[in-house]
């Protein structure tokens, strides 16, 4: 099984837990800084490939923007809302790769969808720590 697919088995968990805290996402991505689809739900495969290359230039855009301000900390999060739903983006923390969490959600409250979505990407930052400990040399998530 390749290095890919073995940490999107390992974080399917955390993304059913974020499900489950908040059922109101009916579409949940973990994706990579560069725009790859590593564990989805919710939409077809077109969809979450276009979406997964959205939110890297979307997390890459609010950064430019802060460091225009002189505020060169990474975004935490972007939240997009119209009248009937809700997209948050979220980083996972961790410091040597970028991975991203995006959820759409109904209208529900805006919290709601950003303490599921932040548990969340704590999880797999943790899980993505000690699965690049316990990889062999040279294989990372």
């Amino acid at each position: 099984m390749s290095t890919a697919k073995r940490f999107a088995a390992l974080v399917s968990e955390d993304l059913e837990h974020i499900r489950l805290m908040c059922r109101a996402i009916d579409v949940l991505i973990l994706c990579t800084e560069d725009g790859f689809n590593v564990s989805s739900s919710g939409a077809n495969e077109v969809q979450i490939n276009k979406l997964s290359a959205v939110v890297s230039s979307m997390m890459s855009l609010g950064e430019s923007a802060f460091h225009v301000l002189a505020t060169n900390a990474p975004v935490a999060n972007i939240v997009i809302e119209c009248a009937s739903s809700k997209i948050i983006i979220e980083r996972v923390p961790y410091r040597k790769t970028r991975f991203f969490l995006m959820a759409k959600s109904g209208n529900v409250p805006l919290g709601v969808v950003l303490v599921a979505l932040r548990q969340g990407a704590i999880a797999i930052g943790k899980k993505l720590a000690d699965f690049n400990r316990s990889s062999p040399q040279g294989e990372q998530a």
